[in-house]
């Protein structure tokens, strides 16, 4: 197998796993926000946005660090020409 079908199947997973927890984090946040008609607790509902908000972080520091330097440089070079 070459680097280029190594780096595929590396970013194929990554991508997987992104659409898994960003699926997982969809869900919690459907529920937040039926359960907030129903809460009387608000302390609980801000923990609880709290912990998604967190998994969002995680989630776009997971994706941002596996970008490449060189593709993280170009997007970089581009949104500056934009400017």
């Amino acid at each position: 197998m070459d680097g280029v079908a190594i780096d595929r199947l590396v970013t194929d997973a990554l991508l997987l796993d992104a659409v898994e927890g960003l699926d997982s984090i969809a869900s919690r946040l459907a529920d937040l926000y039926d359960d907030l008609g129903h809460c009387r607790d608000q302390v609980a509902a801000a923990e609880a946005l709290g912990g998604v908000l967190a998994d969002l972080g995680w989630w776009s520091g997971r994706l941002q660090g596996a970008v490449s330097v060189e593709t993280a440089s170009a997007v970089d070079g581009l949104a500056s020409d934009e400017a």
